[in-house]
């Protein structure tokens, strides 16, 4: 059952979010989707789309926005382009992503000196029934055997699907090719460093081969997991 988070308990997840989630120098920026204006700017797209779709929209347009201005990008609006796969297209610059639950919106933004790309997902924690019932389509059987201690089997499969969901953010628009969750697989977990290691199966661009591993952070807390992977600026 997904659990409700208040806005007192969106601050407690933007304080875990960073640095353990992505590196200090990326500027990490949530709120209530409650709080968000129904009525604020949404692409042609989402004009007829329901008041829960519009307001989920505009409150990780309303992140971006109050991110990139903590970078010193004052005045950008909100109508940040969306790309083909549905990402976000970020002023000169910069680089960031967007999530959000039913209940809240996050957002991530860096200067691209700092970082080439990034990804940010959240995800409410998974059911036990419900992972079991679409773990074979999400992991691998290598990872169904992983452990992770103080995680029980739902959490553990609830961050590997996050982190899954940060890496597809983090690298599509670097490699600009679609690729699925099987086409990764989570390697490690340590608990106590918040560290999740993940490597990639199958080559999707020049500098993105297959054996490509990248270690990426998270934080749980109020029924909610939240990952995040970046590229460091120079290392690809």
């Amino acid at each position: 059952m997904t659990q409700s988070i208040s806005s007192a308990s969106i601050g407690r997840l933007e304080a875990l979010s960073t640095p353990h989630v992505l590196p200090a120098f990326v500027r990490v920026v949530s709120r209530s989707i409650v709080d968000a204006d129904a009525g604020g700017p949404v692409p042609a797209r989402l004009s007829d789309a329901c008041l829960k779709r519009r307001r989920e929209f505009v409150a990780g347009r309303q992140c971006a926005a109050e991110a990139l201005q903590l970078l010193g990008a004052a005045g950008w609006s909100l109508e940040i382009g969306t790309g083909t796969a549905g990402e976000p297209l970020w002023p000169e610059g910069y680089t960031g992503s967007i999530t959000h639950t039913s209940t809240m919106a996050a957002c991530a933004v860096a200067a691209v000196g700092r970082a080439t790309s990034i990804g940010l997902d959240a995800e409410p924690m998974v059911d036990a029934a419900r992972a079991a019932r679409v773990s074979r389509a999400v992991l691998h059987a290598c990872e169904s055997r992983l452990k992770a201690r103080g995680l029980d089997s739902a959490s553990l499969f609830t961050l590997m699907f996050s982190a899954k969901e940060s890496l597809f953010k983090c690298l599509y628009p670097l490699v600009r090719r679609r690729f699925d969750y099987r086409d990764a697989a989570v390697r490690q977990i340590d608990v106590g460093d918040r560290r999740i290691v993940i490597e990639v199966l199958t080559t999707l661009a020049p500098g993105y081969e297959r054996g490509l591993t990248l270690t990426g952070g998270f934080a749980t807390g109020n029924g909610v997991v939240i990952t995040g992977f970046h590229i460091a600026q120079g290392s690809k």
